[in-house]
């Protein structure tokens, strides 16, 4: 299991905090990149506020390709 830093809000009144979270070993089906940079930006508010229904998160992300399967 690899961790990576992140911000998370433990409810929907609740404000953005630091977190770390848990993430799964990738596969030989997954492409793996190293994120350089990421934002968030009032889609990702909404959602966390659930006022939204449909969503597409990390959609703010700068990274490099480290490993495409093949």
């Amino acid at each position: 299991m690899n961790k990576a830093k992140a911000y998370s809000a433990a409810s929907a009144t609740s404000p953005l905090a630091p977190a770390t979270i848990a993430r799964r070993d990738p596969t030989e089906h997954d492409v793996q990149i190293e994120p350089l940079f990421c934002g968030i930006c009032h889609s990702d508010l909404h959602q966390v506020r659930q006022e939204m229904l449909d969503f597409c998160g990390a959609h703010n992300i700068t990274a490099d390709v480290e490993v495409i399967p093949i």
